[in-house]
C-alpha cells in the first residue's frame, strides 16, 4: 500500500519508477490518495490495482463506508479497482 505523505504531490518520476518495480514483484498495489479519480496520472491507473480517492471530511465520518475489504474513514471516499471501476 502506498498512502501517506500524499503520493501524489511527491515527485512523479519517483513514484512511477517505485510502482513499476513494485509491479514486477507481482504484488498488488494500492494507491491511497485525497485526490479524486479523474485528477490520477495515467500511469497510476495503469500500475495501481486498487486506488482510494477522497479526501477526509471531518463531518462526513462514517461507519458504514466499506469497499473491498477496507473502511473508509468518510462517506465521500472510494475505491476503485482496476480493470473493473477504471
Amino acid at each position: 500500500m502506498l498512502f501517506g505523505g500524499e503520493p501524489n504531490d511527491q515527485d512523479k518520476d519517483v513514484l512511477l519508477h517505485l510502482l513499476f518495480d513494485l509491479r514486477g514483484l507481482n504484488k498488488t498495489i494500492w494507491l491511497f490518495t485525497r485526490y479524486e479519480l479523474n485528477d490520477i496520472p495515467k500511469f497510476e491507473l495503469q500500475l495501481c490495482d486498487y486506488i482510494k480517492c477522497g479526501r477526509y471530511i471531518p463531518e462526513l465520518t462514517t461507519e458504514d463506508n466499506i469497499k473491498y475489504g477496507i473502511k473508509l474513514a468518510t462517506s465521500n471516499q472510494i475505491i476503485y479497482k482496476r480493470g473493473i471501476d477504471y
